[in-house]
Order: structure tokens, then C-alpha cells, then sequence
């Protein structure tokens, strides 16, 4: 079964890469720029958010799969037992090896994306692109947090985990071929397009200081955000033993 899971795992995420970067090939096929990217910034866009995606699918994922389930049957007690972080302890419950091989091929995709710009991007703004990215990671991470926090409350979360992934789509498109409204809905209300869009968009525009502001802004909100909502899931847990 262990074996089964691994290799499925890579399965998954190997499509995932060859869905995504087949669509973009596929509608660069038919214009030269996907909003404000040209073709070779468009395949850097896509490779920072497949990077991003490995790194979250690696140390988060699982844990995160397996939170609703841990509230719903009580298993939670023994997080709040141990002598650590009951949010830390949620987040790096499980790990996955699985994940981590497709985060090293993620880590090609990125390297083929960004070696593919007109202009070869310095070393140091290389740098700056992988802390912006891991800002992102930390973003997008914590509005699905937000979203299973219902869990302590209700049930089933289900439909809030569904509804998560399929707003993860938003951000990987670039930001300008939304509307106004739309665009700055999912920067600022909910940063989907902050954590996933912005931090290549960023760097593709010259690592503007109102971009990285945003990034760092709204992840130090979310996170705000989230120990906030996350101490009051814990008044209202019920063990149990209750």
C-alpha cells in the first residue's frame, strides 16, 4: 500500500506538470502573450507555481488531508497533549517522499522556465524570487488553513477543502486577464492571486517594492488571521471524551 501511494503520488503530480504546462504551449500556440507575459515569461510564470505547488504537496498536503478527520473523530486530543504547537503540529504531521521527487522535478521545470527569459536573471534576483515564492507557499497555505477551520464547528469541511483547490486555479493564470474588480478581489479579499500570480509577476516586472510589499502585507495578514481564528477553534473543540 506504501509502495502503491508513493508511486501514485508522482503519477498525480507528473500529469499535474504536463496538464498545466501543455495548456499554456497550447494557447501560446495561438497568441504570442497570455496577458501582460510573453511566451518565455509565461513559462517562467508556470514553472514558480508548479514549484510552489511541489513544495506545499511535500510538507503539507497530507497533514492538512488528514486535520478534518482528526477533529471529527477526537484524535485531535493527542495534538493538544504534546508539548509543541498544536497549528505547528498540525502542519508537518505527515511528510511525503512521494512529493519530494516531483519537488525535484519541479525544481528542473523552474530552472528550464527561467533559463528560457530573454535576459538571464542575476543571481540575486534568483534569491529574491525563491523567498517571494516561499512567501507564497506560507500565503496560500494559510487561506486553506482558513478554509478547514469550519472543522472545529461542523461536521464536514469537504465542500471548503473542494472549494480551496478549485480557487488555486485563479492564481495560476496571470492576474491581467481578469477584470479590475476580480483582480483585486483575489490580491487583497482573498489573496489567491497575491500567493500563486504575484511573486513571478514580480520578478518578471523587475522585482517592483509595490509587489513585494503586497506579498510580504498579505502574508503576515493571513497568518494574523489564522492564529486568531485557530485559538478560537480551540475554545470551541469539543474532545472526545466530551
Amino acid at each position: 500500500q506504501f509502495r502503491a501511494d508513493f508511486f501514485f503520488r508522482i503519477l498525480m503530480d507528473v500529469l499535474y506538470y504536463v496538464v498545466n504546462i501543455g495548456f499554456f504551449e497550447l494557447v501560446l500556440n495561438h497568441t504570442p502573450r497570455i496577458g501582460a507575459l510573453d511566451a518565455h515569461q509565461s513559462r517562467a510564470f508556470v514553472a514558480t507555481f508548479l514549484w510552489m505547488d511541489s513544495i506545499y504537496m511535500t510538507f503539507f498536503s497530507s497533514s492538512l488531508w488528514l486535520f478534518p478527520e482528526t477533529i471529527r473523530s477526537g484524535k485531535f486530543d493527542s495534538t493538544l497533549v504534546r508539548p509543541i504547537s498544536p497549528l505547528f503540529l498540525t502542519l508537518f504531521t505527515d511528510f511525503s517522499p512521494g512529493s519530494f521527487v516531483n519537488f525535484l522535478m519541479a525544481t528542473g521545470i523552474l530552472i528550464w522556465g527561467l533559463s528560457g527569459l530573454e535576459s538571464t536573471p542575476s543571481a540575486g534576483s534568483v534569491l529574491v524570487l525563491i523567498a517571494l515564492m516561499l512567501c507564497g507557499t506560507l500565503l496560500i497555505l494559510a487561506v486553506r488553513v482558513l478554509f478547514l477551520m469550519p472543522a472545529f464547528w461542523i461536521t464536514q469541511v469537504d465542500a471548503f477543502r473542494d472549494l480551496s483547490w478549485t480557487l488555486q486555479q485563479v492564481g495560476e493564470r496571470p492576474s491581467a486577464i481578469y477584470p479590475t474588480g476580480f483582480r483585486l478581489f483575489f490580491t487583497y479579499a482573498l489573496p489567491i492571486l497575491t500567493a500563486i500570480a504575484l511573486p513571478a509577476e514580480t520578478f518578471l516586472g523587475g522585482l517592483q517594492a509595490g509587489g513585494i510589499a503586497t506579498i510580504l502585507g498579505m502574508t503576515i495578514a493571513a497568518w494574523l488571521l489564522l492564529v486568531l481564528v485557530w485559538r478560537r477553534g480551540l475554545r470551541a473543540y469539543s474532545s472526545a471524551s466530551s
